[in-house]
């Protein structure tokens, strides 16, 4: 590093940056740095090994609701959260009403990297039976804030994932 700001920050203006291979196998990973980086004359210790992780956050979210299939919810449509899937009809939703929820993640950062493992985290905060019921993840096509239940029929594009996620009440 240039020794300016807080290495927590990143490498400083004038720090000297290598590209790290990284490997995953074996319930290991395995960091190998640039050796000449490490060794040249003007490597100052200490020297920083410092793999990227990255978690980015929602640009965009909305819901669509088969009930109301012309009506846009973008970004919940000022709620601080929604419902999705079946509802049977009380007062968080309308008798069988149906409700897919689409977010935008901003992914221009991992342009050009390897993804070795990638996880989704989404909060439930009440589920309509102690039951388990089945959630799917897809990659979809884009969505905008005039996206309704109609306008997003033909959305899907790859299954990620289907898990068991109702925690009852």
């Amino acid at each position: 590093g240039d020794g300016a700001g807080d290495p927590a920050d990143g490498p400083g203006d004038a720090a000297r940056v290598a590209a790290m291979a990284v490997s995953v196998g074996g319930g290991e990973l395995a960091l190998r740095p640039d050796q000449e980086l490490l060794a040249g004359p003007q490597t100052r210790y200490p020297v920083y090994l410092d793999p990227s992780w990255s978690t980015p956050k929602a640009s965009a979210w909305a819901y669509v609701s088969r009930t109301y299939p012309n009506q846009s919810y973008y970004k919940f449509d000022g709620k601080s959260d929604a419902g999705m899937g079946y509802c049977a009809g009380d007062s968080r939703c309308a008798p069988q009403d149906v409700k897919r929820i689409f977010y935008r993640l901003p992914t221009s950062t991992f342009a050009g990297k390897t993804i070795l493992s990638a996880e989704f985290v989404a909060k439930e905060t009440w589920s309509y039976s102690c039951d388990g019921r089945a959630v799917q993840l897809w990659l979809t096509k884009s969505f905008g804030s005039s996206s309704t239940w109609s306008t997003t029929s033909d959305n899907w594009l790859d299954w990620q994932d289907t898990r068991d996620v109702a925690k009852g009440w």
